[in-house]
């Protein structure tokens, strides 16, 4: 039985066990945090009539996959049980990881294209929000972006890679120009609308203070773009060692260690994406932080209250 080829025959399978384990505890912690905020979000009912709260709720959801589908890419226990399988199933296995991994990737950057486009509208053409389709058609969008993605991403990538081996995270291969096309295509088409919004977000934001801010708007539509400003941005950054390790990765006189660093700084930035968007968003909104304090608080009273009357509680005879 043929195994899988090591992309690197000096390496080992699960070479960095700590960096496995920080990541694992990472995704860990960005999925838990991302469960507890979709349920805390849900109770705000007037929330749930806003195209902003959705979008909300698909930025968790997409950190929610995008930190599943990480702990599976570097995952020791899953990366020793494929290495171990045959070569025709340990290929399968990496393109279909490779093709996931660029889907869920694409639709976190669609949703957060949508979130730009979103506050663009709220802030630049308020008078158009009601009439604008793909808002008032939220629910639609999500459902396409999601299917085009893996749509897009899962062909391409099970038929058209060549030279395929095993690595650190994923398949290293050659990649055929309709694999390269669809992976342009889902990450620069949502970066330039993003950057487009963004821009002109911030334009009319920096024009807005400079004017009397009371009487633009509302506060609560400038503070979600600045919101939205930020995390965008915080994305994009995080994904600057991945970009520098490959382009590195072509350079002969780079060292492999220094890519395989770059690697893993990277895979570790999106980890911890997904518990920063949410400690960010608390920060910044007074609403829902007042609204998460209310129900510890209130949890932790049942708490003491169910403590004290089990203790004052007299034991039969």
């Amino acid at each position: 039985m043929e195994k899988a080829t090591l992309c690197n025959t000096d390496a080992e399978v699960c070479e960095y066990r700590a960096a496995y384990l920080v990541n694992l505890s990472l995704n860990c912690l960005t999925i838990a945090l991302n469960i507890i905020h979709i349920i805390l979000m849900s109770k705000l009912a007037n929330s749930k009539k806003t195209t902003y709260f959705w979008i909300l709720i698909n930025m968790s959801l997409t950190d929610i996959m995008v930190s599943a589908t990480y702990g599976v890419l570097v995952s020791c226990v899953v990366n020793r049980a494929v290495y171990k399988l045959p070569r025709s199933s340990a290929e399968y296995f990496l393109r279909t990881r490779a093709a996931m991994t660029l889907a869920i990737t694409a639709i976190r950057n669609f949703v957060l294209a949508i979130a730009s486009y979103e506050r663009y509208v709220k802030i630049c053409t308020p008078l158009e929000v009601e009439n604008n389709k793909l808002l008032n058609h939220l629910g639609w969008s999500m459902t396409v972006i999601w299917v085009v993605c893996y749509g897009l991403t899962i062909p391409a990538y099970v038929t058209d890679i060549e030279d395929i081996c095993f690595g650190d995270f994923t398949l290293s291969g050659k990649l055929g120009l309709q694999n390269i096309f669809v992976s342009m295509l889902l990450l620069t088409v949502p970066a330039v609308i993003t950057f487009t919004c963004l821009f002109k977000v911030w334009r009319e934001l920096k024009r807005i203070i400079e004017r009397d801010a009371t009487k633009d708007g509302s506060l609560e539509a400038q503070i979600a773009g600045r919101y939205v400003l930020l995390v965008c941005l915080l994305f994009y950054f995080s994904y600057a060692p991945q970009i520098l390790a490959t382009i590195l990765n072509y350079f002969r006189y780079i060292s492999l260690d220094t890519v395989k660093v770059l690697n893993w700084v990277s895979v570790l930035s999106q980890s911890v994406y997904g518990t920063l968007n949410i400690i960010i968003y608390v920060s910044m909104t007074k609403g829902y932080r007042v609204h998460v304090l209310t129900i510890i608080s209130k949890t932790l009273r049942c708490r003491n209250i169910l403590h004290t009357s089990e203790s004052t509680v007299t034991p039969s005879p």
